[in-house]
């Protein structure tokens, strides 16, 4: 496939999974090209497999995020045939489909409910080649998909503040550490008012949480050791009292970052407080 940017022209093999190797480029001229690289010489020196892919993960083939992957993924084999069990595990080299959004976030990323159902939409695609509904994926393709969806540069405290000042009024609060409400917090989280004022194309943006699933996180986050309240299938949502009482009356960026994310604020950050 020959591709162009504003200034860059190439050439891309073709299947597109992500290998770094699959793909030569170089800046436009007007002069003539001297040298150039054949992008099948690129992929033969990239190598096999996941060699190419574990160029692009911290410390490499040995390094702890590779090992920490593959951990996750055995285990996510363990929790799919069930844990608290004396009968004898099956370890293969595979995992069910469903098991992708939970091997995703315990690699530290996130995917919001769009972003999951194109990465599911992504590997039942092989339907098409196969004939066969795909329902388990190999640890190979595990490690693509994270490559190819994980965010390319992750978020920073600028940014966990400017989207937290999102919600908040100026006018009302210092923007040196915007606060909300818990009732604020909660009202957002299960996309009430203050969310559905934000449009995008007509429509508002966001993914709501349920009463049971901002109840559930946000308790097993900032108390993990207390007892939870669920909600019983034949009741209703708002028919079960659901005490958030558990988080502070008054919320900020920084305790929002710290206490709830889990994120260390730079000490220029924590020294305003």
């Amino acid at each position: 496939m020959v591709f162009a940017t504003d200034r860059e022209i190439g050439l891309q093999l073709l299947p597109l999974d992500g290998n770094p190797y699959k793909v030569v480029g170089m800046t436009g001229h007007p002069q003539k090209v001297r040298r150039t690289i054949s992008v099948d010489v690129m992929a033969r020196l990239g190598g096999e497999g996941l060699s190419p892919f574990y160029s692009l993960i911290e410390g490499g083939k040995k390094g702890w995020l590779a090992n920490e992957m593959k951990d996750l993924f055995y285990y996510a084999q363990i929790l799919h045939q069930g844990e608290n069990t004396i009968a004898a595990k099956t370890i293969t080299d595979t995992v069910v489909v469903e098991q992708i959004p939970n091997l995703m976030r315990a690699m530290g990323y996130y995917p919001t409910n769009k972003e999951i159902d194109n990465i599911m939409a992504e590997v039942r695609y092989k339907y098409v080649e196969t004939s066969k509904l795909v329902e388990e994926i190999s640890f190979e393709e595990f490690v693509r998909l994270y490559v190819n969806h994980r965010p390319a540069f992750g978020l920073c405290i600028r940014h966990i503040k400017k989207a937290f000042c999102t919600f908040v009024e100026e006018s009302s609060v210092s923007m040196d550490n915007p606060t909300l409400t818990r009732e604020q917090l909660i009202d957002i989280l299960l996309g009430g008012t203050i969310l559905k004022t934000l449009m995008e194309d007509d429509k508002p943006i966001g993914e709501p949480l349920t009463l049971q699933e901002a109840y559930t996180h946000l308790k097993t986050i900032m108390s993990p050791t207390e007892e939870m309240i669920e909600a019983q299938p034949s009741l209703s949502q708002r028919s079960v009292s659901f005490n958030f009482r558990f988080l502070p009356p008054r919320i900020s960026y920084k305790d929002f970052a710290m206490d709830i994310m889990g994120v260390k604020l730079p000490d220029e950050t924590m020294a305003d407080n």
